[in-house]
């Protein structure tokens, strides 16, 4: 068994991606079994018999789909070693037609006047979930603004991509050629990277070790979720 297919599915509704596999997905000339999870195409091979032949694997994919995390995955597996009739075409036209089907999509976060009201309320009835985790959080409300900060950032980045800066060289004289390069000679200043503050101190054994260690994985914890929400480049409702 070898797989010849994954996909990643941005969509919780395995049951509408099961659906359209089950009716909309047209294989071809193969015939379509259909699974709970998906489907098996198989061809008809007469010209030998398996039962006495055992290590004949028989002429089949395998296709189906499962679900984690508001995101559903397909797989396809070959059963032989040799390729299925017309494997690359079946694949190609699975693929684009959920591609069709299921498409990214990525919300657009609404403009905000942050000088007329604060992040919660001004985010409150586009993410409300958002908005109530993040005002449990010390510092959310700065934390928001950060998560938000990187969202719209990112969704620059794709609309006019650029080349990044490079910001790691050998030595110091490469240092000052990048600098002079594209400014007529004259050195570029380049402002400093922002800092994160820095998480609270390790428990030690002379303070209250229950205490400190709470504050430590809450930091950690805080630090953990607005990555998540700017890597995933959505908020927690979208």
């Amino acid at each position: 068994m070898q797989e010849i297919l994954y996909l990643e599915i941005p969509t919780p509704d395995t049951t509408a991606v099961c659906h359209w596999l089950h009716n909309d997905f047209e294989p071809g000339t193969c015939e379509k079994v259909l699974t709970s999870q998906g489907f098996r195409l198989r061809v008809f091979d007469t010209t030998t018999n398996t039962e006495t032949i055992p290590e004949k694997l028989p002429s089949e994919l395998s296709v189906f789909v499962w679900s984690v995390q508001r995101t559903t995955y397909l797989k396809a597996f070959r059963w032989a070693q040799r390729s299925f009739p017309q494997e690359q075409q079946i694949l190609k036209r699975l693929t684009t037609g959920i591609r069709s089907r299921f498409p990214h999509e990525y919300l657009e976060p609404p403009t905000i006047n942050l000088s007329e009201q604060s992040i919660f309320e001004a985010l409150a009835p586009y993410y409300p979930l958002t908005v109530k985790y993040f005002q449990k959080m010390p510092n959310g409300e700065y934390d928001l603004k950060r998560v938000y900060w990187w969202e719209q950032r990112w969704r620059e980045g794709v609309r006019n991509p650029q080349e990044p800066r490079q910001v790691v060289f050998s030595h110091v004289g490469e240092t000052r050629r990048q600098e002079d390069k594209g400014s007529g000679g004259q050195g570029e200043t380049i402002p400093p990277s922002p800092i994160p503050p820095s998480p609270p101190p390790l428990p030690t054994t002379s303070s209250t070790s229950a205490g400190h260690l709470a504050l430590f994985m809450q930091q950690l914890w805080q630090d953990w979720v607005i990555e998540c929400c700017w890597w995933n480049g959505c908020l927690l409702d979208a």
